[in-house]
């Protein structure tokens, strides 16, 4: 064939080849990479951090393409490549999960593991009521070596907590094994909220969550292990929760709470579903639990309610409520409507009628475990923020080391109980500190300088306007510590001030 027609030839068939390459090398990055991210899904369903990589090329690898991923020979198309996991020196630390089962009468630690290893000890804590007074929780453990089952203590109320810490040994990546080690205990806390559809930052309307074991003679505010809100951001999907009466108490008058125990035995449903919460100023929390008991009559048998005590902090129950004088008692039915109020000293009789005609039949009063809108395990949100320095920060940047999330409100004794552990750890811990990050959820920022100096910290203390970060990683407790490991998913999550077994969290 001659030269000319030769070339000619060759030009078409290159042409040819270059039309036709683009869309051939397209799909076939398509299928790598549709390949590529349904194997890293799968890797990350019992490892987070693993992943799937095509491998660059190398000189002894003569026939691999351009990128080096892959190599076309006579039999197929070799695809090289890697799959990664977390540093060789560390995995992820252990998953604690608590659920209940047998329709509620046994908790189970079914979703709890240790990632490249295997549990050994599992130790449950809860706290019992024995007697009427809500401040009469007594704090009880067992160990099990062998069930994941826990039977429900016949102590358990709604108004208890139960806890899970594990043991057992992990796998490094290069085969040494380290024993033990240690989940951080994680608590399911029980939440009455979602009574109010009203935004969580507008003001602060909680109730507390009490600590076990407290003696007569404490004050009441240092029984306290954390702040619970009980308003939902958005509206409420699921129907009828249980009846609210919101009764603001009269603290000079020597039986606050008799005229209300008389309405509610004098109310002539039976059954009803109702939960009464007694606001009181919050000076009244510096006196001794049982002056605080003998005073509301706590002791009393029978109560047909479930009863809940809280403080007016920041005035918020009463600007919330509009309360214009004390006592005055709200009634918000089932389905969280403001049915009923009267302002001033109420008759039983008047309040007992009220509440035959406005009680709405529901389940009876049930507290839901609290969760956040992350779980361990769960990639955390990446939020930016300025702390009160001025220095911005990223949760992205971050990457590669630990970090500590707190959320408080300057008016809380157990935020700043917390605030004092984060500070003991940052500074035991010395260049092994996790980055420590305190959101400050109140509306007064001025207060961050002081608190500052006051208490000595020296980590970042970003005011969280509006909440808004707060929001975003479904906080609802006062104090919240969220950790978050080195490749940025969550690893334990902590709800107010840890209790007994908490000092151990940090093994992991």
């Amino acid at each position: 064939m001659p030269d000319a027609a030769l070339n000619s030839v060759k030009l078409a068939v290159i042409a040819a080849r270059n039309q036709t390459l683009p869309p051939a090398q397209n799909a076939l990055n398509q299928e790598l990479l549709k390949a590529r991210t349904q194997l890293s899904s799968s890797l990350g369903s019992f490892d987070p951090s693993a992943s799937a990589n095509f491998r660059a090329g190398t000189s002894e690898d003569p026939g691999a393409s351009a990128s080096g991923a892959i190599a076309i020979t006579p039999d197929g198309v070799i695809v090289r490549g890697d799959i990664g996991g977390a540093a060789r020196d560390r995995r992820h630390a252990p998953v604690v999960s608590i659920a209940e089962t047998d329709q509620g009468h046994s908790f189970t630690a079914l979703e709890s593991w240790i990632p490249g290893g295997g549990i050994s000890r599992l130790t449950w804590s809860w706290v019992e009521f024995s007697s009427p007074t809500i401040f009469s929780g007594v704090l009880k453990s067992v160990t099990d070596e062998h069930r994941f089952i826990l039977p429900k203590p016949g102590g358990i109320t709604q108004l208890s907590n139960i806890c899970l810490r594990i043991e057992g040994f992990q796998t490094m990546a290069d085969g040494h094994v380290l024993s033990p080690v240690g989940g951080g205990t994680t608590c399911q806390v029980p939440d009455f909220g979602g009574v109010l559809e009203a935004p969580s930052w507008w003001e602060p309307v909680t109730v507390p969550i009490w600590q076990p074991d407290s003696t007569p003679g404490d004050a009441l505010k240092d029984v306290v292990a954390g702040h619970i809100t009980v308003q939902a951001d958005t509206p409420q999907k699921d129907g009828v929760t249980h009846n609210s009466l919101v009764h603001f108490a009269d603290w000079r008058v020597d039986k606050p709470l008799a005229a209300l125990g008389q309405a509610l035995a004098q109310t002539q449903r039976k059954g009803f579903s109702l939960v009464v919460i007694v606001v009181l100023p919050a000076s009244a929390f510096d006196n001794h639990r049982r002056d605080v008991e003998a005073k509301l009559d706590l002791l009393q048998e029978g109560f047909p309610a479930q009863l809940l005590l809280t403080a007016d902090h920041e005035g918020g129950w009463t600007r919330t409520f509009a309360v214009s004088k004390t006592p005055s008692t709200y009634l918000i039915n089932a389905k969280r409507e403001f049915v009923w109020k009267y302002e001033g000293a109420v008759d039983p009789k008047v309040l007992a009628a009220a509440l035959d005609e406005h009680l709405v039949p529901a389940p009876a009063p049930r507290s839901r475990p609290l969760r956040l809108a992350v779980v361990p395990g769960d990639r955390a949100p990446d939020v930016s923020f300025t702390d009160d320095r001025g220095q911005s920060f990223a949760i992205h940047r971050l990457r590669g080391r630990e970090v500590l999330l707190n959320f408080w409100q300057s008016w809380s004794e157990p935020c700043i109980k917390e605030l004092l552990r984060l500070r003991q750890l940052q500074k035991g811990a010395g260049a092994r500190a996790p980055f420590i990050v305190a959101f400050h959820g109140s509306k007064d920022g001025k207060i961050l300088e002081e608190i500052r100096k006051q208490h000595g910290l020296t980590f970042s203390l970003p005011q969280d306007t509006d909440q808004r970060i707060a929001r975003m990683y479904g906080v609802k407790c006062w104090p919240t510590t969220i950790s978050i490991n080195a490749d940025g998913l969550v690893s334990h999550v902590q709800f107010g001030v840890a209790h007994e077994h908490g000092a151990e969290a940090s093994d992991t």
